[in-house]
């Protein structure tokens, strides 16, 4: 199962997602932990580009909720 802490292993500084082949490993084999479910997700539906970094993607959500409502 990926954890929280494997997660975080698996981004540097920025939050850019660089050992994603071990991510989905442990995803394969045990699913994603429901406390960090919804990050990673958006990760594999496609949403964030693996090397966005984490105030990209808080930009991107915010534009996107402004253009729902």
């Amino acid at each position: 199962m990926l954890k929280p802490d494997k997660w975080r292993a698996a981004s540097d500084g920025e939050g850019k997602v660089f050992a994603f082949h071990k991510v989905l490993k442990l995803i394969i084999l045990g699913g994603v932990d429901p406390s960090i479910r919804p990050e990673v997700w958006e990760f594999l539906l496609g949403c964030y580009a693996l090397n966005s970094t984490t105030e990209y993607r808080r930009k991107l959500r915010t534009a996107r909720r402004f253009m729902l409502h």
